[in-house]
Parts: structure tokens; sequence; C-alpha cells
């Protein structure tokens, strides 16, 4: 059966269409827009399939993190299981592409969701979480009318306090229930310790993935002692993707910002000696608009075009050897260039590439992404996610 598409949004051919192809095409963009390294993603999708693989895990990644079919796709070529999403809308998005093994990681709160998801795992292989016993009977009662065994996990809180159960014996309680009823097919449990993810601290960050682990644990066997065998844990982030694995508390990973990398996770060390295993993909191209003053420049890109939680996009590409400047988000439409040293070539008509502050929320604000590899154009994919719910 094939799995009704879901709502999706209809974006307009994008207005750089013509340069794919073209030799340095990267270089006449219409702007702003987002740029996408092919190389550097594919090494970072190879990179995070072989770590995984390294460890014993299987990989799921989340694609709210790009939102693309097209990224989804050499993910699972790559070795990923499925693909982890955030909400209903997303699921029939990736659903009526095809791509297999879908987890909704946010749990469905309304009879509107639930009754979506029931009719979507009628023909898709999907699956959701679950973290209250209401919400739980609710989508049981609705699978039962429609005669439709519904794939579940117990989604377990570890210190976010965003969603799943706080308690230990809550979540025993919850799993037990999840198990007995025949409208699920219990497939384990979610344990996602989200406030982890940008810990500055290294030992900190280390430390929460250790205690994180010891809460699966209690759980797991808390669960065994009840005959409920919990054979899959889903969880962990890119920050914590060289911990949560090793601590022993997850068998899944969710890890997704690795395809892109943002400047936000440039800040933290993701490894003990601070390296940086995973490459910068994911970039938004802006054009000098005006230039009046000799250390001052207003381009294209403002709050519209760049979102993130403290971090400003960094210049990475279109500045002249020797010049020193950097970009700040000036007003809704327009960022600023502060130039320190140089800047001769910052004339209005200047292409720059900025790297991206915090990578989900900026591609959500575009349409397209546009495929580049050194200076040419080669594709452009939609975002075809984007905007669902």
């Amino acid at each position: 059966m094939t799995p009704p598409p879901g709502p999706r949004y209809q974006s307009r051919p994008s207005p750089n269409a013509h340069l794919i192809g073209q030799a340095g095409g990267r270089s006449q963009l219409s702007t702003p827009c987002l740029i996408l390294d092919i190389d550097a993603m594919e090494r970072n999708v190879a990179r995070m399939a072989a770590h995984c693989a390294g460890l014993g895990v299987t990989l799921r990644p989340h694609g709210k993190a790009h939102k693309c079919v097209e990224i989804a796709r050499r993910q699972i070529a790559g070795g990923a299981v499925g693909l982890c999403v955030v909400n209903i809308g997303e699921a029939e998005v990736f659903a009526a592409a095809g791509i297999p093994g879908i987890l909704i990681t946010s749990p469905l709160s309304t009879e509107a969701k639930m009754r979506r998801f029931v009719r979507l795992a009628a023909g898709a292989e999907v699956a959701t979480v679950v973290d209250n016993p209401d919400g739980a009977k609710a989508l049981a009662e609705m699978a039962r009318a429609d005669g439709v065994r519904l794939p579940i996990m117990l989604d377990l809180d570890l210190g976010r306090a965003r969603t799943g159960v706080t308690e230990i014996a809550d979540a025993i309680d919850l799993g037990k229930f999840l198990a007995s009823d025949p409208a699920f097919d219990l497939r384990g449990m979610q344990a996602y310790a989200g406030h982890l993810s940008h810990e500055p601290d290294h030992a900190a960050r280390r430390s929460g993935a250790v205690f994180a682990a010891a809460k699966i644990r209690d759980v797991v066997d808390g669960l065994a002692a009840e005959g409920v065998e919990i054979k899959t844990v889903s969880g962990g982030s890119t920050g914590t993707c060289f911990m949560e694995p090793q601590a022993g508390g997850i068998t899944e990973a969710q890890f997704g910002s690795y395809v892109f990398m943002d400047a936000e996770y440039d800040e933290i060390p993701l490894t003990e000696d601070d390296d940086r295993p995973f490459e910068p993909s994911l970039f938004v191209a802006v054009s000098v608009d005006s230039r009046s003053l000799l250390n001052q420049a207003t381009a294209d890109g403002g709050y519209k075009h760049f979102l993130g939680k403290h971090a400003a996009p960094q210049i990475v590409r279109g500045l002249a050897d020797g010049t020193v400047a950097a970009y700040a988000l000036w007003s809704d439409e327009h960022g600023r260039i502060d130039i320190e040293t140089g800047g001769g070539e910052l004339a209005p008509g200047r292409i720059l590439e900025c790297w991206v502050p915090h990578c989900d929320p900026t591609l959500n604000l575009y349409d397209h992404l546009h495929v580049v590899r050194g200076d040419d154009l080669i594709d452009i994919w939609s975002i075809d996610a984007r905007g669902v719910y």
C-alpha cells in the first residue's frame, strides 16, 4: 500500500537553475541562497557511518537537520537503517519518497496528528514515541478501530525536561502497558539527552552521558525484570557522538547536524583532543549591496536568512588575501560587513559565503540547496519537508 503524500511546502523553482553545469556557476548565483558542498557532506556521511559501525551501534540520523529527500537517500545508501523526524508532516513527506525506517521523535499529542499517524502506519514503515498513558490509550483505540498495529517506542527523559517520562518507575509502568497492549509493537525506547548537545565543557558533557547511560540501564533492567525486553535504545546528538555510544546507554544513534556542522558546534570540542572529524558543508551566499564607508559594507543577508542561538555567520569564501572582516546580522534583510584590514574587493556585487550559525533553523528558511563541487553548481535540491507540521 502506498502511503498518502504529506502536506508539502510547494516552493518556486530556483532562479539559479540555469547555472547548473556552467563553469564557475557558484560565483554567479542570485543571493541570498543556501549552498551545499556535496563532497564535504558526503565525507561527513561516510565518516559518521563508519564511526557508528565501529562502535556497534546502528545509525538512524535525524532528518530535521536537512529536511531533504536527496540527503536522506544518501544517508540510507551509506548504511543508515532509517531516518528520524520531528513531526508527522516530516514523516509523511519522507514516507511518500520511499524512505524506510522512519521514527517520529516527538510524541503525538492531538487527535488530528494521531489519526494521520495511524493512516500512515497502515502503509509505511514508520514508528512514533509515547511518553504518557493517556496518549498511548488514545492511539491504541484508533489503531484497533482501523485494524492497524502501531510500531511504538517508550520515550524517556534524561534531564532536558522537554519530552519523555521523567521518573524511572513511571517509565517502567508505561513500558509494561505498551508491551501488553496488542495494538502496539513495542520497538524499544527513545532516550535523548538534548541538554548535553552544546554543553561547552567536555568533561561535563561526558559525565552527563555517563549519568544518562545509568538511567537508561535502570529502566531497561527494570522492564526486563517485568518480562519486557528492550533491544533498541535510540538517542544521542552530534555533540555527544563520541560519548553516549561509548557510555553504554544507546544502541541506535540519532545524530543529525554532522552532515552540515555549523559555527555553534565548532565552539565545542567533540573529542577530548578537540579535533574536527566533520567538515562544514552548509553555507549561505550573500552579495555586497552597498558600500559608502571604508570600514563597512552592507550585504543582502539578514535575520531572515540566518538563525542561531548565539554565534554569528562566519565569512569563509570571497574575501581577498589580506582582508580581515566579520559579518554581523544588522536588520531583517541586511547584514553588515565590518572591515578590519583590506577590503578593497568588497564593492557592490561581490559574492561572499558564510558558514551558518545553526544549521537546522537556518536551512528551514530556504526552499533550495544549491549543490556545488568546487567552483561549479552541479544540482539544486528541494528542501522537501520545509514548512510541514
